[in-house]
């Protein structure tokens, strides 16, 4: 994606609120641009630093309209991720709300109101500085000019499946792993679509039917072309720091790193007599390696 964009010349406008070397998305997804990564003020808290990272970005899309270039920006919000940010000042949208969080003390009968609260806040909090960006290209006449996509990379579980699993990274069910994926395309009607997808789908939509890109999406992505026809049913492959796993319909085959499987059901059930569906780990395997060198 990045190289495609330089050889078609375009400005990048990378923020991050919080660091963008951990997780090492500097030396995976920005590993061809990593010099123009830039971090918010370390000064500033995490709504501060979101701030920040969102005027930079406004003011890049200002000075933009005087070159009249193309352009790329990227901002990596941090108010949404626990224990969820806001101003001190910024009013709760529902009460009571937690005024900090320690999942580590808490149990399967907790009350997850006053978290839910606070995580509630901070994506409203998110949500406002989303507005400001939406504003700056319409007050731009940019708005039926640029791509926009709103999403986020994992989603957060207050025990919803009752197993006293909370925030993310504990398991890949759909309450950690289902996030926003909000897409503006200029001429493209309003449309929700149901069929399952991935964030590695963003990379091929966006060569092909912004950029250009006309050979097979499988030369150099995992992903699926958004707007074609579903092929199928899918298996996707899911990670956490700790565990490997496939969705495949409504189950998931895990996997510990000595290559042992076990697979559970939608509410994360173990199903002990059921054995993972070989073409769909063949394929996830397929894919994990792909594009190795």
């Amino acid at each position: 994606l990045f190289q495609v964009l330089g050889q078609q010349g375009y400005d990048l406008h990378l923020y991050g609120s919080a660091p963008l070397y951990s997780p090492e998305f500097d030396r995976t997804v920005f590993s061809d641009v990593r010099s123009q990564l830039h971090q918010g003020p370390r000064d500033r808290d995490s709504a501060g630093r979101d701030r920040a990272i969102v005027e930079s970005l406004q003011q890049d899309i200002v000075a933009s309209q005087s070159g009249k270039r193309p352009w790329f920006g990227f901002v990596f919000l941090d108010s949404t991720h626990a224990p969820y940010h806001m101003p001190a000042d910024y009013p709760a949208v529902a009460q009571p709300m937690a005024e900090d969080i320690d999942f580590l003390k808490f149990g399967p009968d907790h009350d997850p109101t006053p978290e839910l609260n606070r995580y509630h806040t901070a994506v409203h909090y998110a949500d406002s500085l989303v507005g400001r960006l939406l504003e700056t290209l319409r007050a731009q006449g940019l708005d039926e000019d640029t791509i926009v996509l709103v999403t986020g990379d994992h989603a957060e579980e207050f025990n919803d499946l009752g197993l006293n699993y909370w925030g993310h990274n504990g398991n890949f069910s759909d309450y950690q792993l289902q996030v926003p994926f909000v897409l503006h395309w200029p001429g493209e009607a309003p449309a929700t679509h149901d069929a399952t997808s991935s964030h590695e789908d963003w990379v091929p939509t966006l060569l092909r039917h912004g950029m250009g890109c006309e050979n097979p999406s499988s030369d150099f992505s995992s992903g699926q072309d958004l707007f074609a026809a579903p092929a199928g049913k899918r298996a996707l492959m899911v990670e956490s720091w700790s565990q490997r796993g496939i969705r495949h319909g409504d189950r998931t085959y895990l996997f510990d790193k000595f290559g042992n499987s076990s697979v559970v059901d939608a509410r994360y059930k173990p199903l002990p007599d059921a054995e993972p569906d070989p073409s769909a780990v063949r394929s996830s395997w397929d894919w994990l390696t792909a594009f190795r060198k």
